[in-house]
């Protein structure tokens, strides 16, 4: 599917050049799953390949569907919809990502929390920041410090350092005092904090994989 435009509108062809959504939109962008994002006077909402419109052209702006929600913004709030176009979850946030691995991260009131698909909070919005989970684990930050959690919501790495890496094969880049060193997902320290330059992670893997 190709987007084109006619007339100062948008709409979208198929392989064929036949097309499938007729060209009445000011923005249409198309992803592989059948769906378009599209925008009329000035709201957002989803067209199929089919040109029906499965979601009305409503939000101030929209993201694509992970796990079966796309986050959606309205009056500058950030909330989800389902597949079927229901508000699941209401513009109640200040920012929110999409759904990765059955968790989405959400800020309200400056602080940042997760949910479920469920649409349940694991974690209330109590961090200064969090990051997306990697090999189970999520870097999370309160008072300058930074520490891990894991998906369900438990601190299981306390907030000690100063910069935390996302996981790679189980190792994360840790740093205290300007001093970086490697963990692994349990917290030990497999390189001390001495150094003064990050660690590549892979290397580290390499090498305790093969001794």
């Amino acid at each position: 599917f190709t987007q084109v435009k006619l007339n100062h509108k948008w709409g979208v062809i198929n392989a064929e050049g036949k097309r499938v959504i007729d060209c009445i939109y000011d923005e249409v962008s198309v992803d592989n799953n059948g769906l378009a994002k599209v925008q009329l006077n000035g709201k957002w909402g989803f067209v199929n390949t089919e040109g029906k419109q499965v979601v009305d052209c409503i939000y101030d702006d929209v993201w694509w569907f992970y796990e079966d929600f796309a986050k959606v913004q309205l009056n500058g709030k950030w909330g989800y919809i389902d597949t079927e176009s229901k508000l699941v979850v209401d513009c109640i946030y200040d920012d929110a990502w999409s759904f990765s691995d059955g968790l989405a991260r959400v800020q309200s009131n400056g602080k940042w929390g997760v949910i479920n698909t469920e649409l349940k909070p694991v974690v209330d919005c109590i961090y200064d920041e969090t990051d997306k989970f990697q090999d189970g684990l999520a870097v999370v930050q309160l008072n300058g410090k930074l520490g891990y959690m894991n998906t369900q919501g438990k601190l299981v790495i306390a907030f000690i350092y100063d910069y935390a890496g996302n996981f790679c094969n189980g190792f994360a880049n840790v740093c205290i005092n300007r001093k970086w060193g490697v963990i692994n997902t349990q917290g030990i320290r497999v390189v001390d904090c001495i150094y003064d330059k990050r660690i590549c992670v892979t290397l580290v893997f390499i090498c305790l994989l093969y001794t």
